[in-house]
């Protein structure tokens, strides 16, 4: 999310499809891995990624969120 709250997204995986698809966001270009069990990675981390990101499961009857707070030390 940007720090107004409005959603960013940076990574797509099809249960379908098994290859993932990266937005075009600057500032993680090459730094992301999304895995088989829809594991985030982010490489080289940075302070600036310390924020919120959520995870979205968009089903036919629904779509689900998990929000979870990155801190980078």
């Amino acid at each position: 999310e940007k720090p107004d709250g409005s959603p960013v997204f940076i990574a797509f995986r099809s249960s379908t499809k098994k290859s993932v698809q990266y937005d075009d966001v600057p500032e993680y270009k090459d730094r992301l891995s999304l895995s088989e069990n829809y594991t985030l990675s982010i490489s080289n981390a940075r302070i600036s990624d310390e924020k919120r990101f959520v995870c979205m499961l968009v089903t036919e009857d629904n779509v689900f969120e998990a929000p979870t707070i990155v801190k980078v030390f």
